[in-house]
């Protein structure tokens, strides 16, 4: 059992932002578990991290294989400092095509594994008075955008818990960071997008063109996961590190519009905001 250097556990880590999360980990010196559905998926990994990789299966959504990888991490290397809340799916289809299975589905990946988690690895955190909890967020937490409506959803589940969750954690030495990219060159359009299954042909404008356009954008994306994994980890190792960390170009041209716009919302309609209420006695 090692526990002399910081040990971080990224699920999903078979691919995209989870494989160079953990590549740049092992180069910093962390003891890396490295977490997938399909361990057999992680072999890539083994040649960079020797000793100080650890490649288990853990499934978000079943709780009994978080908890034999938190045992397994635990026997391992004594502890776990980071947590980084990378698995999930990608979701394309109007609000009106989503069965209640898929928004069932795609909530149980992509917002409860994340609580399971938390929930999972908070108690060990708490009891040594320090921790972090990284949760992989999305410029869509921020921004929705039509088409991908139920991803957003989950998203910004995200965001609201962790903002709460923040809050819980600092007394007790535990911070938290959401991570809010763009547009990057994963294979979140091949392998980790899912489509809803009814098609309406009213929606073939909107929703319909982000059917075609997410999986033909692939490999075009202008961000690359090997800077972000880099700049991640920058901002774990900084202690005056931001709770929102966006990444890529677009991710904060879009963002910047999108809350400038809900500023001047406000403000535009304050009179009628303060208007209702009750006056002081």
């Amino acid at each position: 059992m090692i526990a002399s250097r910081r040990t971080l556990l990224v699920t999903g880590a078979s691919s995209g932002f989870g494989r160079e999360i953990a590549r740049e980990a092992l180069v910093r010196g962390y003891a890396v578990v490295a977490t997938a559905r399909n361990p057999d998926s992680l072999h890539h990994l083994f040649e960079e991290g020797d000793g100080d990789l650890l490649a288990l299966h853990l499934d978000v959504s079943k709780a009994d294989t978080i908890d034999a990888a938190i045992k397994g991490a635990c026997q391992r290397f004594g502890r776990i400092d980071v947590l980084v809340n990378n698995a999930g799916l990608g979701f394309v289809g109007s609000i009106e095509e989503c069965s209640q299975d898929e928004v069932e589905m795609l909530f149980d990946i992509n917002f409860n594994g994340c609580v399971r988690m938390i929930q999972a690895v908070l108690p060990m955190m708490r009891s040594r008075g320090d921790g972090m909890i990284v949760n992989m967020s999305s410029r869509a937490g921020v921004a929705a955008v039509g088409g991908c409506g139920l991803y957003a959803a989950t998203k910004f589940a995200l965001e609201g818990m962790s903002e709460a969750l923040k809050q819980e954690l600092e007394p007790l030495g535990i911070d938290v960071m959401l991570i809010e990219p763009g547009a990057f060159r994963t294979d979140y359009a091949v392998r980790s997008l899912v489509a809803a299954a009814r098609i309406i042909d009213d929606y073939r404008e909107t929703s319909g063109m982000m059917r075609e356009r997410i999986p033909t954008s692939h490999g075009m994306q202008p961000g690359d996961p090997v800077l972000a994994a880099k700049a991640i980890l920058d901002a774990i190792e900084n202690p005056h590190r931001p709770f929102r960390l966006v990444l890529g170009a677009d991710a904060a041209l879009a963002l910047t519009d999108v809350l400038e716009r809900r500023i001047d919302e406000i403000r535009q309609w304050r009179e009628i905001s303060v208007s209702v209420d009750r006056a002081s006695s």
